[in-house]
């Protein structure tokens, strides 16, 4: 779902493109921002189908596509920074908690459950694999709270994880579920007002100054 390019926005001699989505068959290509647009709304649909589905869709966008160059955009290079095993084990070695994310990053709410306990599983493992060091965290992939479910929660804590990291709201308490909890999510292209606008609670749905946001919510998209 996070290539190394966006075949829509650089599809220049393409004026639309037809994929079998529900309620949105054909995506126009003709201007930036209509690529842009498509671009977003394929992405979120992937994020609310099963693995089988989002390959048979990026195989009908590929073979419409096929005379674009794939090309790595230069705003997009660190997203590819991975670190070798050596770097991830001198990681761990320094003291640097580890957790998991799933083994393929799949949506888990939108597997079955031996599909969603086999990612939880085999990410665990590996990680204890190569550092010797228990799994005992994860962070949901995507992390709205439409993206796991009661199965999830209850798969992990029999795998051995002690807390999951939601996308939810920054603040934690101390009365919160430990497979439930808050963080900041951080993107690539944040600017570092906007995040430190999060850690105050005036951005997001924040809330600490006396259980109050700071600000209505309908004003918190102005401070991006």
């Amino acid at each position: 779902m996070d290539g190394t390019y966006h075949p829509l926005i650089d599809a220049r001699p393409k004026k639309t493109i037809t994929l079998d989505l529900n309620g949105e068959p054909v995506f126009s290509l003709d201007l930036p921002v209509r690529k842009e647009i498509s671009s977003q709304i394929i992405r979120n649909s992937f994020k609310k189908m099963h693995p089988s589905n989002i390959e048979r869709i990026l195989d009908e966008m590929f073979s419409q596509l096929s005379d674009i160059e794939p090309v790595m955009h230069t705003d997009e290079e660190d997203r590819c920074f991975f670190m070798n095993r050596n770097e991830f084990k001198a990681l761990v070695s320094d003291g640097q908690v580890v957790g998991s994310h799933s083994h393929n990053q799949w949506i888990l709410s939108t597997l079955t459950p031996e599909e969603s306990l086999d990612e939880l599983k085999k990410s665990k493992d590996l990680i204890e694999q190569h550092t010797a060091v228990s799994c005992v965290g994860i962070s949901y992939p995507n992390g709205t709270c439409n993206d796991y479910n009661h199965v999830q929660k209850r798969q992990l804590r029999e795998l051995g994880y002690r807390c999951a990291f939601t996308q939810r709201s920054p603040f934690n308490h101390f009365e919160f579920d430990c497979f439930e909890y808050p963080r900041i999510h951080v993107m690539l292209k944040q600017n570092m007002p906007v995040f430190e606008a999060t850690l105050c609670g005036i951005r997001g749905n924040s809330k600490p100054v006396h259980g109050r946001q700071l600000i209505p919510e309908d004003t918190q998209d102005n401070l991006d």
